[in-house]
């Protein structure tokens, strides 16, 4: 491992763990980032950030994480040689808003956990739960696919790069292994060498004139793609009323019309037209469809006493 860590403990004094190459370190123990999905957090540093408050609320979050993680148990960010321990933290939350809590950290310099935890908000389970990698392939080594991000091509690095959504899609396909999203540094990105160990790689689309974004800003672009291409079967997208819906809405606002004494000049027929082509174009919902035609009987009723007639459909 390079590199190592920076704290302070209960006193306030401030303490340097440094690198170890022993994969249970002090850095693992006491700082509360640990190598494997059994080591225990050390108990003072757990009990001293607890808030009387977070039991509950994390209780919570741990039922919506059971309710959307399905399929996403397999995904791990790891961040290369990050350089503030805020972002890493601020990428902790991007990742748990979508269902994603597998990290790890490629370090070459001093993090405070104290700062990442400060934008970990409600996600410290994600910061604590990360494991420390001495290298890039260390990280990947239990990988069967992994995605390098990048905004530059060329001839050391890869001739094509996928989009978000088409990365999003391929995990997606995955169904079994661990799949792993590479982020380099916040400055200078990864380097030829880290970007080829990766099988692929993604670059998110941004103006020519300001193209690097914030690290916790990609991670989150990538891990929301990741989160809708795996929710695809589960999330109802949009869908418009169908045309024997829309005729008869089309038919309850011109009988309501009529039932007020609006026709005059124009007729029912050519209002009609005028109100489904109108209609049409905007692709109407479900419930926005029966909204509105609720509007429309209820304008009626108003002005009649009496509402429309169901049956007649005036010519």
């Amino acid at each position: 491992m390079r590199g190592g860590f920076c704290a302070t403990d209960e006193l306030g004094a401030k303490k340097t763990y440094p690198a170890c190459k022993d994969r249970w370190s002090v850095v693992s123990v006491t700082l509360g980032f640990r190598e494997a999905p059994y080591r225990r957090l050390d108990k003072l540093i757990y009990q001293s950030r607890q808030n009387v408050k977070e039991p509950a609320r994390q209780k919570r979050l741990n039922m919506y994480d059971a309710a959307t993680m399905s399929g996403l148990e397999n995904v791990r960010i790891v961040l290369v040689r990050p350089r503030d321990p805020r972002n890493v933290g601020a990428a902790c939350r991007a990742m748990k808003c979508m269902g994603i809590t597998s990290l790890a950290i490629v370090p070459d310099d001093l993090l405070d956990p104290r700062q990442a935890r400060t934008l970990a908000h409600y996600a410290a389970d994600v910061l604590e739960a990360a494991t420390i990698h001495p290298d890039l392939p260390d990280a990947l080594r239990d990988t069967v696919l992994a995605a390098g991000t990048t905004r530059r091509r060329g001839k050391n690095r890869k001739y094509f790069t996928l989009f978000p959504e088409q990365l999003g899609q391929r995990i997606a396909a995955t169904r079994t292994g661990t799949v792993a999203v590479v982020f380099g540094n916040e400055e200078t990105g990864l380097t030829d060498e880290e970007l080829s160990l990766c099988h692929l790689a993604v670059t998110i689309p941004a103006s020519s004139q300001f193209p690097s974004l914030n690290l916790s800003h990609a991670v989150q672009v990538i891990c929301y793609e990741i989160f809708r291409a795996a929710s695809a079967g589960r999330l109802t997208p949009f869908s418009p009323i169908a045309t024997e819906a829309l005729d008869e809405l089309v038919s309850v606002i011109t009988r309501s019309l009529s039932a007020i004494g609006f026709f005059t000049l124009v007729g029912p027929r050519q209002m009609g037209i005028f109100f489904k082509d109108i209609l049409g174009r905007a692709g109407l919902s479900v419930s926005e469809a029966r909204r509105l035609g609720v509007t429309f009987r209820k304008i009626a009723g108003l002005a009649t006493g009496k509402g429309i007639d169901p049956e007649t459909d005036p010519q």
